[in-house]
């Protein structure tokens, strides 16, 4: 969940907006968002909460407010709306490897999962990151940011299904959920009393 909602995700948001790259802010790469396609995906997220079923999970938090996002929101993004948003407002190859990495996602998350799975996941690891390095970084050092330790991670993936089974029960929104609950009071002592 942190390796591909928190940090990949963003990251990728980070990138389109122009803010993970320091060379990007003196020469834009393709892959970065113009005003008016940050404007024009902005107001299409906003516009269209009032028609989601709420049934569907978590409905689109306004996208200027993207570095606030918390991991149910990156969730909604890469499983729901993320994809077909971005189509045409980024470059062919940047948007295939989002979409590789929402089919990743979806895979790893499912609830039962086969050994064709697991291959897929591993495979199209691979593929995504390459990808990735071959779009964000170029082989420029001044592009390193843009190569976290989560890419790795990602590498790692189909290993720990493999071992563990989906990801869905193991991931950390239970305890996350937990540690709110003791943090907001909402969890009660063995005498009756609210820790605080």
């Amino acid at each position: 969940m942190h390796c591909i909602l928190l940090n990949i995700t963003k990251n990728l948001m980070l990138l389109w907006h122009g803010k993970k790259l320091d060379v990007d802010k003196d020469d834009p790469g393709p892959y970065v968002l113009n005003a008016d396609s940050a404007s024009f995906l902005y107001n299409v997220v906003r516009t269209s909460r009032a028609n989601i079923p709420v049934a569907l999970g978590t409905l689109p938090s306004s996208m200027e407010y993207y570095t606030q996002f918390k991991a149910a929101e990156w969730k909604a993004f890469l499983d729901l709306y993320g994809p077909a948003l971005m189509y045409n407002h980024i470059p062919d190859d940047a948007h295939a490897n989002l979409c590789l990495l929402s089919e990743i996602w979806t895979r790893a998350t499912q609830r039962s999962i086969t050994h064709d799975d697991i291959d897929f996941i591993e495979r199209s690891a691979i593929e995504f990151v390459r990808e990735y390095e071959r779009i964000y970084y170029r082989g420029d050092p001044q592009r390193m940011p843009a190569c976290s330790i989560n890419n790795h991670w990602l590498l790692h993936l189909a290993d720990y299904v493999r071992d563990n089974g989906p990801a869905c029960y193991w991931w950390s929104y239970p305890m996350e959920r937990f540690c709110g609950w003791v943090r907001d009071g909402y969890i009660e002592s063995s005498h009756g009393q609210e820790h605080c």
